[in-house]
């Protein structure tokens, strides 16, 4: 436990401590108290409190605020009147993600003690009768924490050097894409991308890594292999530890592991060195970049949400969820408007033009491929740019019978409506199993 005194003075007091559970969770505590005394305006301590937890969320991953803030919010507290105090109490709460847990009067009939924290689970707080000659209520929190977040995932690492392109551009030309691309964009779409993804891992080695949700930023598939190199010469070091040859093979481990994540973690600084010294950003992604350097930059990890039924979301994907159902609720029209407008607003219609098709021809599509940058993020399907990329002559066709498709039937693919990268935990679109046709791979040249 490190104890560490951010802000003493003769009005507000804060005492700042860091405590690590045995499960891995680190907390940031701040014992505070704010004078009965201070003005309703004065919210210095407000100020204070928001820089310091900025600077906790830098080793922290949640937050406690407790302590005596003699400050008054109606709507909030159930105050008979609001104050500034009040009123910067609640800010820094909605700003940080914060929750207040006191519900019962702790000095009169006003809650003065506050606990304030965003960590996941239950908690429950309790009131004691005042303790010495003080007046207000001892308050006891009990935290009952959540002991999960989100499960690790897999990844998928393409090895594109040693890939036999000529033989996938092959695989894919000699396809019957008849078979393929049918009446159904969405069908037709997934039996594509199931086609795609064949042929890569048949001519493009991989292999599958597991990412953890508390690895560092600056993680890389390469940094697991090295730590999983340094363990495997461990334990077979650790089962004949008088083997001088398997001593030798864990300290040359050892000393790789090393050097792999120091190189790893400074990668991202060099990075950022060489935009700096390119001088080719904008103003708004300087500072920004100043910021996160310096350490300035506000944690953007979304805190506990609760759903409609009352439960805790602590995973990603559900967080997600009620992030998407409370917008989707903002952005649908009522049905007593809708009666009333109609579902779509007038517009004048400007011009008596339409248009009536749009030609996808295999030149321009083989052409936009072509231009696609390899370096740019794989999408949901799995299917990477650099793919598309190489093997642009044999899915310029296919392609090409697909947009129109879509554009015929005027829908498009449900799983090109997905904005997350698909993993083990997240949902796939609905679309009906299908098999590839038995003759999909008969020759057909195109």
């Amino acid at each position: 436990m490190a104890y560490k005194q951010l802000d003493i003075n003769s009005e507000c007091e804060t005492l700042w401590i860091s405590v690590a559970a045995p499960s891995g969770m680190k907390f940031g505590i701040c014992a505070a108290y704010r004078p009965g005394t201070s003005a309703d305006s004065d919210c210095s301590i407000f100020t204070q409190l928001e820089s310091d937890i900025d600077k906790a969320r830098q080793s922290c991953s949640h937050i406690i605020v407790a302590g005596d803030f003699n400050a008054h919010n109606r709507e909030w507290l159930g105050s008979p009147r609001t104050s500034a105090a009040g009123e910067a109490a609640e800010d820094m709460c909605c700003v940080h993600g914060l929750r207040q847990h006191v519900t019962s009067a702790t000095r009169g009939e006003n809650i003065l003690d506050l606990v304030m924290s965003d960590v996941p689970g239950t908690v429950s707080t309790t009131t004691q009768p005042p303790l010495g000659r003080s007046d207000h209520a001892i308050v006891i929190a009990d935290f009952q924490l959540t002991a999960s977040v989100d499960q690790p995932t897999t990844r998928t690492v393409w090895r594109y050097q040693p890939a036999d392109w000529p033989r996938l551009s092959a695989f894919l030309r000699t396809t019957d894409w008849d078979t393929i691309i049918g009446d159904d964009p969405n069908i037709s779409c997934e039996l594509l991308t199931m086609r795609i993804t064949e042929g890569m891992q048949r001519f493009i080695p991989s292999k599958v890594f597991k990412t953890r949700p508390q690895d560092p930023i600056w993680w890389t598939p390469e940094c697991s292999a090295a730590v999983d190199r340094k363990r495997n010469a461990w334990r077979k070091f650790r089962d004949d530890p008088r083997n001088g040859a398997l001593q030798c093979t864990y300290k040359l481990a050892s000393l790789d592991s090393t050097r792999c994540l120091a190189r790893a973690k400074a990668r991202p600084l060099d990075h950022v060195k060489q935009r700096l010294r390119t001088g080719n950003l904008q103003d708004r992604e300087w500072w920004s970049v100043i910021k996160r350097v310096g350490g300035h930059g506000r944690d953007s990890s979304i805190p506990v949400l609760v759903d409609p039924d009352g439960m805790e979301c602590t995973k990603s994907h559900d967080k997600a969820n009620v992030i998407g159902k409370y917008f989707a609720q903002k952005c649908s029209l009522d049905d007593d408007f809708a009666e009333q407008s109609g579902p779509f607003p007038h517009v004048r219609q400007r011009t008596a033009n339409t248009l009536a098709t749009v030609h996808f021809r295999q030149a321009t599509v083989r052409r936009t491929l072509r231009a696609l940058n390899p370096s740019k993020a794989t999408g949901p399907d799995a299917v990477t740019a650099r793919v598309l990329r190489k093997c642009a002559d044999s899915l310029a066709l296919p392609l090409s019978k697909l947009f129109t498709l879509c554009f015929c039937s005027g829908h498009q693919p449900a799983m090109w409506k997905v904005a997350q990268r698909r993993t083990g935990t997240q949902e796939r679109p609905q679309v009906e199993p299908q098999k590839l046709p038995t003759d999909i791979t008969t020759a057909h040249n195109v």
